[in-house]
């Protein structure tokens, strides 16, 4: 158009308006093309920072973690300051007190106890058969798997707490913090323990059925898991309030801030609800072992079915989200597991090791 237009016109001021029309439409065309591009841009960038803050744990945005929680580190062994291995004898149960992972060591009679942050052995106390552990605040309590009894450690240097371990009566399965007091589950019991006065129990009572496997707290209650096909629920003075049936045989049970998790021997997880209902089963394998919360996942042992990261919340709820070797060794076994607030660890019994994903 301009080209015939002048030609048809001699005097170029005459062309010079349409030409700077075409001009300035250009520009609004390619401003308006540029807008666009960048709403769009910004869209992409809001979902994406969107998906970080949904399906990434806080601490890990902040350490720039944003590789997939699909990698190990193992150990088999830990170093300590002087170069000097560490060897673990078939750990099982872990706990982490702000800074360090407590190990348990039946193999040796030991709990180890390693920087969270490098691994770096930092020592380790003699405890009896030991198996569950659990941090107060102050303090590290250990089950003695093998003598119906409790160890209590202080966390600042591994020392006993108390003059004597605490009896439990029957065997002890499971340690949970209230926040207050330390609830103990045995094979046939559940009780609230003392951090005063050398230990001993507040209250403690049967519950309705022997096979008791795992102990959990929601802020009000505590929930006890039941390879018998049962959840029940107490409240502060050790009071029966519900009993809820889940189908599978619960093995281990964790919290997640809003559900109860239970981790089943028919291989599913179940979700129960605040009211005691049980809104789903999903799938995760067989051989479970035990059962924590990242803050945004749900993470199981499976035997030789490696470590599983499952979802825990939105339309996705249930969908496993990755499958970890544990102890970064092909065929292991994993058992324990524990959340650092950045890295979830699991303990490999019969590989003697370790693993931090």
């Amino acid at each position: 158009m301009k080209t015939q237009n002048t030609k048809q016109h001699a005097n170029v001021v005459a062309v010079q308006p349409l030409t700077t029309f075409h001009k300035e439409d250009r520009m609004k065309k390619q401003s308006s093309t540029t807008l666009r591009l960048a709403i769009l841009v910004a869209m992409v960038a809001t979902m994406a920072l969107s998906a970080v803050a949904q399906n990434n744990n806080p601490n890990q945005v902040a350490l720039f973690r944003w590789w997939p929680a699909n990698q190990v580190i193992g150990f088999s062994s830990f170093y300590d300051s002087a170069g000097t291995a560490h060897g673990l004898s078939r750990p099982n149960g872990m706990a982490f007190d702000g800074a360090n992972i407590w190990i348990s060591n039946p193999g040796n009679n030991t709990v180890m106890k390693v920087s969270a942050s490098d691994g770096r052995f930092l020592g380790s106390s003699n405890v009896m058969s030991p198996g569950a552990l659990a941090f107060d605040g102050q303090r590290i309590w250990a089950n003695n798997d093998n003598s119906n009894t409790v160890t209590v450690l202080r966390a600042s240097d591994g020392r006993p707490a108390f003059q004597t371990p605490i009896q439990t009566q029957s065997t002890p399965k499971g340690l949970i913090w209230d926040g207050w007091t330390m609830w103990e589950v045995t094979n046939d019991k559940i009780g609230r323990m003392l951090w005063w006065d050398n230990g001993g129990f507040s209250c403690i009572v049967g519950t309705p059925s022997s096979g008791n496997t795992g102990v959990a707290f929601d802020g009000n209650f505590t929930w006890v898991s039941n390879s018998n096909g049962y959840v029940f629920k107490y409240d502060w003075q050790c009071q029966w309030k519900q009993t809820v049936t889940v189908s599978g045989g619960p093995v281990a049970i964790v919290y997640d801030g809003t559900a109860m998790w239970t981790l089943n021997n028919n291989g599913t997880v179940a979700r129960i609800t605040p009211g005691g209902t049980v809104s789903n089963y999903y799938s995760v394998g067989g051989s479970p072992r035990q059962i924590a919360f990242d803050g945004t996942a749900i993470w199981v042992t499976l035997g030789s079915g490696g470590s599983k990261k499952i979802v825990a919340f939105g339309g996705n709820m249930g969908t496993v989200s990755a499958t970890v070797t544990a102890c970064d060794i092909t065929g292991s076994v994993p058992v324990g597991l524990a959340f650092d607030g950045a890295s979830m660890w699991v303990t490999c019994p019969t590989n003697n090791a370790a693993g931090k994903m």
